[in-house]
């Protein structure tokens, strides 16, 4: 990428501060993981993770505006774990951010960009971005299969990761994500069969990117839901967004309305009997 390209990209970034230490140059693949009030979790996520001498984890501690003080207190105990050395992966870094406007998006971009102003312009085409969320468990070669797949097709702009979400706690939440997993399925069957180029799901914790093509593409959308399957559409534009041959994530299956739409909002509808559109 050119300088003047990538300089352009920084001016409209909102820069916070990475610790304990800068990312280094020249790392290979990053996984940046937005955590709000998710300290019964990202423990699990953090040790599922296999991170090579050239790759990190960069943790986004937030929580919303207004948001109340049980929430406010998990980003102060998270923080205060991390910085007392609290690390169940390798190569772990964080930004403190609190009080965001623009929910998840807004918290994946302050990590996403972080990444990007750590590296050089003319190491972005070697650089992986990933996507992972904080109560997603990944399998132990999350990172060596990610760089393997960009490795063997090099001209991919992104990758869309196969997943299966974690068992439901009780019957009928095991029932209601498997449907909507089904639901996801026949969703890009029908856009493949269409001849679509956006045959390929959209899932915030089971992408990764190329981070020159994230910077082409505008970067994160920063939004309190969707920011995943905006950012992929605008990435196809400009790049082939393929899709990985093998499952390297398991997202959570809980019910949740804390997005507008999205898994958790789906098997909180599928669980009360109500039908997706």
């Amino acid at each position: 990428m050119k300088e003047r390209e990538y300089q352009k990209y920084l001016r409209k970034c909102d820069l916070r501060d990475v610790e304990p230490l800068p990312l280094s140059p020249g790392l290979r693949c990053i996984a940046v993981i937005p955590a709000c009030d998710e300290l019964e979790t990202i423990g699990r996520t953090l040790a599922s993770l296999v991170v090579p001498d050239d790759c990190a984890a960069m943790v986004v501690v937030n929580h919303p505006e207004g948001a109340d003080s049980r929430v406010k207190r998990s980003s102060f105990e998270l923080l205060g774990r991390l910085r007392a050395g609290w690390s169940p992966c390798r190569n772990l870094h964080w930004i403190d951010a609190p009080d965001l406007r623009g929910g998840v998006g807004e918290a994946r971009k302050l990590g996403m960009d972080a990444v990007v102003a750590s590296q050089r312009a003319d190491m972005l085409e070697q650089t992986i971005l990933a996507s992972l969320d904080a109560d997603t468990v990944a399998e132990r070669d999350y990172f060596s299969e990610i760089l393997s797949e960009f490795g063997r097709t090099p001209e991919i702009a992104a990758l869309s990761i196969p997943f299966r979400h974690q068992p439901g706690e009780a019957p009928e939440e095991e029932q209601a994500i498997r449907r909507y997993e089904a639901y996801l399925e026949r969703y890009v069957t029908k856009l493949r069969e269409a001849g679509s180029p956006y045959a390929f799901q959209t899932v915030g914790s089971a992408f990764a990117v190329r981070l020159d093509a994230y910077v082409r593409a505008g970067g994160m959308r920063v939004r309190r839901g969707g920011e995943d399957f905006y950012f992929l559409q605008a990435t196809a534009k400009i790049g082939t967004v393929a899709t990985g041959r093998k499952v390297l994530v398991h997202p959570s299956a809980r019910p949740s309305d804390r997005v507008p739409f999205g898994t958790g909002p789906a098997v909180r509808k599928l669980m009360v009997g109500e039908r997706l559109s």
